[in-house]
Order: C-alpha cells, then structure tokens, then sequence
C-alpha cells in the first residue's frame, strides 16, 4: 500500500546499507524530510 504523507522540515533517519536504504532515502526527500544516514557495514561475501 502506498500512502503519501508531507514531511516537509521533518528530520528523517534511514539506516541500512547504502543500496538497501537508497529507496528509502529518496522517497523520504521527495515527500520533503531533511534526511540523515547511518550507514552500517556491508556484508563479506
């Protein structure tokens, strides 16, 4: 289910690898959140 909601001024914190949390980011920038990253180490193989 989507919903749009307005987060404009909002403080959003994503965290998660940079490709997991990539989505996430942008869809929270374009409803207008002012957006912070904790980007955790990615995996070995």
């Amino acid at each position: 289910m989507q919903l749009s909601i307005d987060l404009t001024g909002r403080d959003v914190l994503v965290t998660g690898s940079d490709t997991a949390a990539r989505q996430a980011v942008r869809r929270y920038e374009a409803a207008g959140a002012v957006v912070y990253r904790l980007s955790t180490p990615q995996r070995g193989p």
